[in-house]
């Protein structure tokens, strides 16, 4: 029962990384819309794009750590409450890089090509 405890911590530290990520995405949009501008890649946009690069890279590390360890907890679990652990496994590697890698490519492209 302890190992489901810290399955469930773990899957609830991945969702803060997760909001902190959609929090972060959605400000950077907002940002990028309020700088005034003749429409070209400015300084700042460009600033703003690389920022958010870098804390996406680390977001990622972050998320694919934690998910490492819920992958290695719920085979700790025991046959009793086996299915319920493989219901709290993340997604497959490729899935998650695939889904994350498109919504960084959305915001930079967001920020370096709308104006608002």
């Amino acid at each position: 029962m302890e190992t489901l405890k810290l399955l469930l911590e773990r899957a609830d530290a991945v969702n803060k990384y997760w909001n902190l990520y959609i929090v972060v995405s959605l400000g950077v949009i907002g940002v990028s819309q309020a700088f005034k501008g003749d429409g070209s890649f400015s300084t700042l946009r460009i600033l703003l794009a690389l920022g958010f690069v870098i804390f996406a890279i680390s977001n990622l590390l972050a998320i694919r750590a934690i998910n490492t360890q819920r992958v290695q907890i719920s085979m700790l679990v025991e046959d009793p409450y086996k299915n319920i652990a493989i219901l709290g496994r993340p997604p497959s590697e490729f899935v998650f890089l695939c889904f994350h890698a498109s919504i960084d490519v959305a915001v930079v492209l967001s920020i370096l090509l709308l104006h608002g």
